[in-house]
């Protein structure tokens, strides 16, 4: 080795920063990975008929209407991808989670150090570091890592983080000469993240305005200088607006969000003051924790009040630095431009409160802490800088160990389905949405009395389309058929676009030997959903009473395209074996039954169904 004596002194240091970063938040959320799916998982992902298959991509861009992943391609695609791998089990769904969430602490670190030396800041990365863990392992983010439909935030930041990481790259490629081709690539990259943010959430609207108030307070010192240096740029960035237009003009979740529901922007705007606060509050202290809040919507000023003049105090102090091109207004910014079209400009009446809008939110606030904290301490330490360094570190290692207690903690209600909503049950006891959920659970269980208490409480509280269909399944287990169609009929008229209850009231009324009017409300569930695996069986049978094979024949082929389950899919294939026995087609009859049988070797039905093919003679 003695020809290559340069390399003798080369000295490789440890990456520690990102290491340590990626070892504390496994250690928060990794317990989250066997987290059952629940809630919207089963309508995004269960019986998500456009995930099932992954080549070519095109069906998994098109997700269903009225679910969580409508107008969101991005989201939906990367289903398709847990399930071309794992099918539903969820311990896929949930890596793919974390690692998310890990590449946002990363990228956050990279972001926030750029950030911190143009303010600076001693010692900017050890302080960008310190944010980034503290937001790791934050319990406030535990809904939106191991919740797996919250996926849709998950990518929508991750695009958000590397939008505005690109661009701090690409201006820095643009400062030595010589280096066009690093800054062009480091553009691509950021609109590419831009467009595909802008395909996983709508709060990724708020990213442009982002890197271009970065670029005027850190590098071009004004917006036309922005502009005219890095055009580029911007018109890229800008052109991903149009696809978030062309996702959500057509209104793909109308029944969850929008302009035109029961109170008033106003009245909107006056809640969401507090609720702010509340999450202001959750930054500080984490807990207590829930999956879902009975908030009560505000109708005066004076009922958010305190709240409402700290978020005015925050809104124009941060205001000010912008106007005056402080780096430190950035973080005000930040806060306020992510939260704010969830938070106060469009109304999400289902959902007043929920923690996941604080995923990127809260990286602002704790940056802002942090930078107090160190100016604070370096004023008490002023005699010792480095005995301040040691106790900083220490009771930044102190409280992120502490927040991955409450992490571990808070995961504990998430190991059963039926704890996330008991434990919500506990912090409110009047929440219609945990009332709806526990009782679902409960029903499928088979405990009918509990299950119907809590629907019952629900409706005394406030009438819901979900809890009058839940509700109905009860009664129907219990063989009232006429309380369980009353009860879908209300449902249905409340939300005509309702599929599961048109879907249920077809079943009511073939118990009840009204089949004509079961078939209309099949076909009407299919209408809605077609993406329903159960609605095309019931149509399927309906259509095979009538002795209509060919029509059963084309629903329960759909069917078992969308079965959830070997199970589901095995009813769908006996269906469809009988039907093409009607049809004289014995041979694929019976293949069609050999594989239910396969899928479930225990189905009954299907064995009967072998038996009578068997002991069916070919057709001459």
């Amino acid at each position: 080795m003695l020809d290559q004596p340069a390399q003798l002194g080369v000295k490789r240091t440890i990456p520690w920063r990102p290491i340590l970063l990626l070892v504390v938040g496994l250690l928060a959320f990794a317990r989250g990975w066997m987290t059952p799916m629940f809630f919207d998982d089963i309508h995004a992902i269960v019986e998500n008929p456009t995930i099932r298959q992954l080549l070519p991509p095109w069906q998994a861009l098109q997700p269903p209407r009225e679910t969580s992943v409508a107008g969101r391609p991005l989201v939906n695609l990367s289903f398709a991808l847990n399930y071309a791998i794992g099918g539903v089990h969820p311990l896929g769904y949930h890596l793919f989670s974390h690692g998310c969430h890990l590449l946002c602490a990363l990228l956050l670190w990279g972001v926030l150090r750029r950030v911190f030396r143009a303010a600076r800041l001693v010692r900017p990365d050890e302080l960008a570091l310190a944010a980034a863990l503290l937001w790791v392992a934050h319990p406030l983010l535990s809904e939106t890592v191991v919740y797996v439909m919250q996926r849709t935030e998950l990518l929508m930041s991750l695009c958000c983080l590397l939008t505005i990481y690109a661009a701090f790259r690409m201006w820095e490629a643009q400062t030595p000469p010589g280096r066009k081709a690093a800054a062009e690539a480091w553009m691509a990259v950021s609109v590419l993240a831009c467009f595909a943010g802008m395909a996983s959430k709508e709060v990724m609207v708020s990213a442009p305005l982002l890197v271009l108030l970065c670029d005027r307070a850190i590098f071009s010192g004004t917006f036309r200088e922005a502009l005219s240096r890095h055009r580029g740029l911007y018109v890229g960035l800008a052109a991903s607006w149009a696809l978030l237009a062309y996702l959500n003009i057509p209104n793909p979740r109308s029944a969850s969000a929008g302009f035109g529901f029961q109170y008033s922007p106003w009245v909107n705007l006056l809640t969401q003051s507090g609720v702010i606060g509340w999450y202001l509050r959750l930054c500080v202290i984490p807990w207590p924790l829930s999956v879902s809040y009975d908030w009560p919507v505000a109708t005066s000023v004076s009922q958010v009040l305190g709240p409402a003049l700290v978020l005015t105090a925050m809104f124009v102090a941060g205001a000010w630095a912008v106007v005056k091109n402080r780096v430190a207004g950035l973080s005000a910014v930040w806060f306020f431009f992510i939260l704010a079209p969830t938070s106060s400009i469009i109304a999400i009446p289902i959902e007043v409160v929920a923690e996941r809008r604080m995923y990127l939110p809260l990286a602002a606030v704790l940056a802002w802490l942090v930078v107090l904290f160190v100016k604070a301490g370096s004023r008490w330490f002023a005699s010792s800088p480095k005995a301040g360094r040691v106790a900083g570190w220490t009771l930044v290692g102190a409280v992120v160990a502490g927040m991955v207690g409450l992490c571990n903690l808070r995961l504990n209600d998430y190991q059963d389905e039926l704890t996330i909503w008991t434990s919500a049950l506990a912090l409110y006891p009047n929440d219609v949405q945990s009332l709806n959920g526990a009782a679902k659970i409960l029903s499928d269980r088979g405990d009918l009395d509990q299950a119907q208490r809590l629907l019952e409480h629900a409706l005394s509280v406030r009438s819901s389309e979900l809890v009058l269909d839940n509700l109905g399944v009860v009664y129907f287990k219990r063989g009232e058929h006429e309380k369980a169609l009353f009860l879908y009929q209300q449902a249905v008229t409340a939300r005509p676009q309702m599929a599961r209850a048109w879907n249920n009231m077809g079943t009511a009324l073939t118990k009840l030997g009204r089949h004509e009017e079961a078939f209309h409300a099949f076909s009407r569930a299919v209408e809605v959903s077609p993406g329903l695996h159960q609605a095309q069986l019931n149509l399927g049978m309906s259509f095979a009473s009538q002795s209509r094979f060919d029509e059963a024949i084309e629903h329960y082929r759909k069917a078992i395209g969308m079965s959830p389950s070997g199970k589901e899919e095995a009813v769908a294939r006996v269906n469809l074996g009988l039907a093409l026995l009607a049809k004289g087609r014995r041979d694929e009859a019976r293949a069609e039954i050999v594989q239910a049988l396969k899928l479930d070797p225990k189905y009954a039905a299907g064995q009967r169904a072998l038996m009578r093919v068997d002991n069916t003679p070919p057709a001459p």
